[in-house]
């Protein structure tokens, strides 16, 4: 339904503040969406939105059109699980907001397994490192490596994961365990800040004082690491899993970073669709499969 789309476009204005934003995240162009946008004004004989520096904005009437257009989209939504379950689960939907770090390494081996088992079930993951996609009814599940409250918003699976490191082939051996005294050799690759990763790196490192001789922000795990002059660092979650352009694994338990809570959220009100709660199953079973949290004496 062509309305349905607009209204989730505005949606994601509005969480973004920004039309270029929300136009990437739908993959069309700025001027398309701001086009749509126009006509739809023009249609309603308002202005839905202040253009503003920097972005756009909800103008008076817009706030006073946004709550019943979300909760259109929310009895669609509703109506949408009810045909899924319907189908026996066989159909429907999956919407998944996910920090970055989570990503490559936990997530996305997940969701693989999930549309083997499920193939008829639309799949759409989103990156965020907060809540606000399923505060907004946007998302069936949020996970974070940052645990989140939020009222409306309940936890549903908890896990802890450890850290580990990863280094070019050629790098330092997998058996020695790298410290403190190696970080100002390397250049530490590290996820932006919000992501429960990037929160132990850092208070790690200001704790004892050290600094990287160089530094990578990455939003996404996929990274092509370098042997030198300045040798990669990265680190993420210990997945198992083996790093697609080669990668060693090495231990950090000298840098003694501490384990990462991997959290699952869900709204509180409402019964969680049928495609959520299998690919819920699933997550927690790969959860479990991993290796244990790890020793809690080496916490920061």
């Amino acid at each position: 339904m062509r309305h349905l789309r607009l209204y989730r476009a505005i949606q994601l204005i509005v969480r973004t503040g920004s039309i270029r934003k929300a136009s990437e995240y739908l993959a069309i162009s700025p001027s398309a969406l701001n086009r749509s946008i126009q006509a739809f004004e023009e249609e309603l004989g308002i202005d839905i939105f202040d253009r503003v520096a920097g972005g756009v904005r909800l103008s008076v009437p817009g706030e006073l059109l946004f709550r019943p257009m979300i909760e259109h989209l929310a009895e669609m939504d509703d109506f949408s699980f009810l045909l899924s379950e319907m189908r026996g689960g066989t159909a429907g939907a999956l919407r998944l907001s996910v920090s970055g770090d989570l990503l490559g390494d936990i997530v996305e081996p997940v969701v693989a397994d999930y549309r083997e088992r499920y193939p008829k079930v639309a799949v759409e993951v989103m990156q965020d490192e907060t809540i606000s996609p399923l505060s907004a009814r946007m998302v069936d599940l949020a996970i974070s490596s940052l645990p989140q409250t939020d009222d409306g918003v309940s936890v549903v699976l908890s896990h802890k994961v450890g850290l580990v490191g990863r280094v070019a082939p050629g790098g330092p051996s997998p058996e020695r365990k790298m410290g403190l005294s190696d970080i100002p050799d390397h250049c530490l690759i590290v996820p932006p800040i919000g992501s429960g990763v990037r929160a132990a790196i850092d208070v790690a490192l200001r704790r004892r004082g050290v600094a990287p001789a160089a530094r990578m922000i990455c939003p996404t795990p996929v990274v092509v690491l370098r042997a030198g002059p300045v040798p990669d660092l990265q680190v993420v979650v210990a997945s198992g899993r083996p790093d697609p352009h080669g990668a060693r694994l090495v231990d950090l338990g000298g840098l003694r970073l501490g384990d990462v809570q991997i959290t699952v959220m869900q709204r509180s009100e409402g019964t969680l669709p049928r495609a959520a709660s299998q690919f819920l199953a699933i997550l927690s079973g790969a959860l479990d499969a991993l290796d244990g949290p790890s020793d809690p004496s080496s916490g920061i």
